[in-house]
């Protein structure tokens, strides 16, 4: 615990706020918020250089570079084994088994999966007794890992002994079925092949120059509906028949997704984008209807 090094940043925030239309039956008013912030981290105090291109993937903080910043190996596709090939920073293709052929230099920087644009956009509007708010935000200029196939080897399949090792704990990601599977294949697919032994595949491969390649780095930008909100209001009259000071009731939609960069499905909300795992989604595109009672 302590100061362990310095990190500048730069940018800017903007808060914009109008009432575009006023009148004794209808209003209209609006807000939208922006914020930008570049950063890059400054005489980072660390014991250990890096001396290993594979020691980037994992690290948050990287002395010159953006704070959480992302990092992937130059993948160069499959071999006629169906096993995965880097490139380095000197044009050769390696398989790199070991991990220790890859320098820091062999590495590429994706970006930074903090987003870089964020901020929001909300209208309301009233008309009468009825009130309409509508409410957008948006991450934009990050990045994050695509979730991959993970089934390369024996590792994954069912420990039970009377359960045949084809079969798997867990589900299986759909990119399974598009894996290398005879020569040749790998000129359609960049999914590596299956190898039900764990140790012959420890020894001729390195799966993660897939699972970290620059090809699984994906744009993390979205905008999202966060709550369109529908609200009506009793008149004065009716709250003085039931003796109440207000009565409104409410209908309310939301965390619906309305646009994301990335062409998977996939949310980035729910995502871990340093290593691709995504997360269960909860409380998106929920429904909730309420009534409030003032006496």
């Amino acid at each position: 615990q302590g100061n362990m090094g310095e990190m500048e940043n730069k940018g800017i925030e903007i808060g914009l706020f109008s009432r575009n239309i006023i009148k004794s039956n209808f209003d209209w008013s609006s807000s939208f918020v922006m914020a930008y912030n570049k950063n890059i981290v400054k005489n980072l105090v660390s014991s250990f250089p890096i001396s290993i291109g594979d020691e980037l993937l994992r690290l948050i903080f990287v002395n010159e570079y953006p704070a959480y910043s992302l990092f992937a190996y130059d993948y160069a596709g499959l071999d006629n084994m169906g096993d995965p090939q880097i490139r380095l920073a000197d044009g050769t293709i390696t398989k790199d088994v070991n991990g220790d052929e890859t320098m820091p230099q062999d590495m590429l920087h994706m970006g930074t999966y903090q987003p870089v644009w964020s901020g929001g956009f909300g209208n309301t509007f009233r008309y009468k007794s009825f009130t309409l708010a509508a409410n957008l935000s948006y991450n934009l200029g990050h990045v994050m890992r695509r979730d991959v196939n993970m089934f390369y080897d024996g590792r994954f399949a069912h420990s039970n002994v009377n359960i045949p090792r084809a079969e798997f704990d867990g589900n299986i990601h759909e990119e399974f079925a598009n894996r290398w599977q005879n020569p040749g294949d790998e000129l359609r697919t960049n999914v590596p092949s299956y190898m039900p032994s764990l140790s012959a595949s420890l020894a001729r491969r390195d799966i993660n120059k897939y699972v970290f390649a620059n090809t699984n780095v994906l744009s993390a930008s979205y905008i999202k509906l966060r709550d369109i909100t529908l609200v009506y209001r009793l008149s004065d009259a009716v709250n003085r028949k039931l003796h109440t000071d207000a009565i409104s009731f409410r209908l309310q939609l939301s965390n619906v997704m309305i646009w994301k960069a990335n062409t998977y499905g996939i949310d980035p909300e729910f995502n871990a984008p340093i290593n691709g795992t995504r997360i269960m989604p909860l409380n998106q595109g929920t429904i909730t209807f309420g009534t409030t009672i003032k006496f």
